[in-house]
């Protein structure tokens, strides 16, 4: 299933996307981050950040951006979401902007899709001028921090992310 970036389209999320998103958005991070956590965690950060109420608000806001990529049969294998700040940052200006999320399922994983999707997404962050651009990774997700460190963001603060209860080592990047 894998090929890559190219082989995909990218599109704007439509509404009626939430359902598919919500359902990526919850599997994809079950995937990768749930063996960290106690299945009570795991849960209450699911319907706080995966309900498809979530995605039907970030679809319909104006101040945010919601790409997808499918695959050539109409799969949808990635997705991304910039938005207003709301990172504990430092000197917060009044036009941050955080890239909140850049989710890609396990089988198109390594295809260069996080960097087919992450491309046009800063070039509509960087369009609104921001007085800072910021994203938060995972401290042992190096991987991550490798991409974002190709297109020009370093780390700026450490900081806890809550999962329920659970508290994660986590970086606050800004792109330079």
């Amino acid at each position: 299933m894998s090929g890559t970036g190219q082989d995909f389209s990218i599109r704007q999320a439509r509404p009626e996307d939430a359902d598919t998103l919500a359902a990526l958005g919850a599997r994809t991070f079950d995937e990768t981050f749930g063996h960290l956590y106690a299945a009570e965690n795991l849960e209450s950060f699911q319907r706080e950040n995966h309900d498809r109420q979530v995605y039907d608000r970030l679809l319909t806001s104006d101040d945010c951006h919601v790409l997808i990529a499918e695959a050539p049969d109409g799969t949808m294998a990635a997705y991304a979401v910039a938005g207003p700040c709301g990172l504990p940052v430092d000197e917060p200006g009044p036009n941050d902007i955080e890239i909140k999320r850049l989710y890609v399922d396990r089988p198109f994983q390594n295809s260069g899709l996080g960097r087919a999707l992450l491309e046009p997404l800063l070039e509509w962050c960087e369009a609104r001028e921001p007085s800072g651009l910021y994203l938060s990774v995972y401290a042992h997700n190096h991987g991550a921090q490798r991409l974002y460190r190709r297109y020009g963001f370093d780390k700026v603060k450490e900081y806890e992310f809550l999962v329920g209860e659970h508290r994660d080592p986590e970086f606050i990047f800004r792109k330079q």
